[in-house]
């Protein structure tokens, strides 16, 4: 699939000397994924958004779950660049997209799943990650792994949405859910969010898959939500922070949508309150 405006070229600070310089020969795999990526850009990994959004779950009378969540990276790009600066119109323009999208994925959500809001982060990868080191080395004594990323601090942007769910079909278990696979230049690199809240409305036939058509039109819901980012200079990416046991430190543009028809189970959405609770007894 190819998005227009085409994507800019750009990778990160120390990119070209960890591809061509830091061992010889050169790491396996890192000449191609530099080629595939970009050309060099030596000025420092500048700020980007990170998203969150959260789903308020509904439980049996007298329990309380945790929101269940799905994250997505977005750059601004300005002039081929970019751009860290986000003004009120950009958060605007994006929120366009993100509307029509969730307007569209809600069809395939259980009412019993409300998305409540967006959450927007400012990210930015940590300047003190010794880019090109073995991530496998153990820390000293009394020291910790550093954070791939700038602690990020409260959201900069909130978006209420409040729109619960409008699938048809009964509820399947919390952990159910429809994963999106967000393809870059290099397979390791790729991203995954699951969507909750799926129903038995879209699962089809008798071995437990979800529905062609179903998945079908999710992935295209999502190609035509990165399209329409595109078009006002915003991008979804998928950060890189090691390649081949080495810190790096890296944006990957997303240049294809997948979704496929096994349904995935994430053990974190599990309830985490029984309502009951029963002992077996001996039946004669």
């Amino acid at each position: 699939m190819t998005w227009a405006p085409s994507l800019p070229t750009q990778w990160s600070k120390g990119a070209k000397w960890l591809v061509y310089s830091a061992i010889s020969p050169p790491i396996t795999g890192a000449v191609a994924l530099y080629d595939a990526i970009a050309t060099s850009d030596e000025s420092p990994p500048t700020e980007w958004r990170y998203l969150q959004w959260r789903f308020q779950r509904m439980t049996p009378v007298g329990t309380e779950e945790d929101v269940a969540i799905i994250t997505m990276n977005i750059v601004n790009v300005t002039g081929g660049n970019n751009d860290p600066t986000w003004t009120a119109g950009d958060y605007t323009a994006c929120e366009a997209a993100i509307t029509e999208l969730w307007t569209a994925l809600k069809v395939h959500v259980n009412p019993s799943h409300t998305l409540t809001r967006i959450d927007w982060y400012v990210r930015a990868f940590n300047p003190e990650v010794p880019v090109g080191q073995d991530v496998r080395v153990v820390p000293g004594p009394g020291q910790k792994q550093l954070n791939r990323f700038v602690r990020s601090g409260p959201p900069v942007h909130m978006t209420v949405i409040n729109q619960a769910g409008s699938g048809i079909g009964a509820q399947e278990i919390y952990q159910a859910a429809m994963s999106v696979t967000f393809k870059t230049a290099t397979r390791p690199h790729w991203g995954r969010l699951y969507v909750p809240g799926m129903g038995t409305s879209e699962i089809g036939g008798s071995q437990g898959r979800f529905d062609l058509s179903r998945i079908t039109d999710v992935a295209n819901k999502f190609a035509e939500f990165q399209d329409d980012l595109a078009q006002q200079g915003f991008h979804l990416v998928v950060p890189a922070t090691q390649q081949d046991h080495l810190y790096a430190q890296g944006l990957n543009w997303v240049t294809d949508i997948v979704v496929d028809d096994i349904p995935d189970v994430i053990r974190r959405r599990r309830p985490k309150q029984a309502v009951s609770k029963v002992s077996g007894v001996p039946t004669p």
